[in-house]
C-alpha cells in the first residue's frame, strides 16, 4: 500500500471540513491521502456527515468522506482505460454496433414511409433508441461498450459523441424543416431539446434499474424480453409525445 499525504484544505470539494484525524487501513492520518494503489484521488473524512456517504471497511460504521479539491480525483478520459479487454469482447461489440447501425436504419425508413415528420423525430431521438437497447448490455453483452462511460475506452467516448450528433442534427434539421417563423421554430427547438435531452434517457434506465431489481428471481430470458419491450413502448411514448407536442403548438 502507498499511501501520499496532502495538506488539508479549509474546505473540500463540496465544502466540508476534514477531520482532525481518521483511519484509513488500520493507520491514523491528519491530512489529506491518496492510496495510489486503488486510485482513490486525494480526499479525507469529513466532519458533521458532510459529503459522501460510505461504510468504514474496518469498522462496519458509517462514515462521510469528500475530495479534498476539484481536481483531486480527474483525469482525461484518454486516461482512464486501464481496462484490459479480450479481443472477443471488442470484436464482439463491433458486431453490436454494426447490428444496431442496421436495427436503427431499418427503423428510420419504416417510420419515414408511414410518416417523414415523425421519422425526423425519430432521428432526434435516436439515443432514446440506443439506451433502450443498451438495457443489461443487449443480448451477450453486444452493446456493452457503446453510448457508455468514457472510461471505458475511446471507442465507448466516441460512440457517444457520434450518437449525440446524430440525434443533435436530426433536432436541428427536423426545426429548419418545418419552421415558419421564428416563434414555430423556438417551440420544436424548445419541444426537441426537453423530449430528447433533458428527461427520456434517465427515465428509461431508472424503470429499466427498478423493473430489473422486482424482476431479478425470474429467468434472465423472460426478464430480458420484458423489461425491453416495456423500454421500446416507452421510448415510442416519447416520440409520439414530441410528434404530438409539435403539431399542437405549431
Amino acid at each position: 500500500m502507498v499511501v501520499k499525504k496532502y495538506n488539508k484544505p479549509k474546505e473540500t470539494s463540496l465544502g466540508c471540513e476534514c477531520l482532525d484525524r481518521f483511519k484509513y487501513k488500520g493507520k491514523t492520518y491528519e491530512t489529506c491521502i491518496e492510496d495510489s494503489l486503488n486510485g482513490t484521488g486525494i480526499w479525507c473524512n469529513t466532519k458533521d456527515n458532510c459529503g459522501h456517504k460510505d461504510i468504514n471497511r474496518n469498522t462496519g460504521e458509517k462514515q462521510s468522506w469528500d475530495y479534498c479539491d476539484v481536481f483531486s480525483h480527474y483525469k482525461p478520459f484518454f486516461l482512464l482505460n486501464n481496462i484490459n479487454l479480450k479481443n472477443s469482447f471488442i470484436i464482439k461489440n463491433l458486431l453490436g454496433t454494426i447490428i444496431l447501425i442496421i436495427i436503427g436504419l431499418i427503423l428510420f425508413f419504416i417510420i419515414k414511409k408511414i410518416n417523414y415528420k415523425l421519422s425526423l423525430i425519430y432521428l432526434a431521438n435516436i439515443d432514446l433508441l440506443v439506451t433502450t437497447l443498451k438495457y443489461n448490455n443487449g443480448p451477450y453483452n453486444i452493446f456493452a461498450l457503446i453510448y457508455d462511460k468514457p472510461e471505458y475506452g475511446l471507442y465507448s467516448y466516441f460512440s457517444k459523441i457520434i450518437i449525440n450528433t446524430i440525434a443533435l442534427m436530426g433536432l436541428i434539421y427536423l426545426v429548419f424543416t418545418y419552421h415558419k417563423n421564428i416563434k414555430n421554430t423556438m417551440i420544436i427547438a424548445l419541444i426537441g431539446l426537453i423530449c430528447t435531452y433533458f428527461i427520456p434517457n434517465d427515465i428509461i434506465v431508472y424503470i429499466q434499474y427498478i423493473l430489473h431489481s422486482k424482476l431479478y428471481k425470474y429467468p434472465e430470458k423472460y426478464r430480458y424480453i420484458f423489461i425491453l419491450s416495456i423500454s421500446l413502448l416507452i421510448c415510442y411514448l416519447f416520440i409520439q409525445l414530441e410528434h404530438s407536442l409539435i403539431n399542437i403548438f405549431t
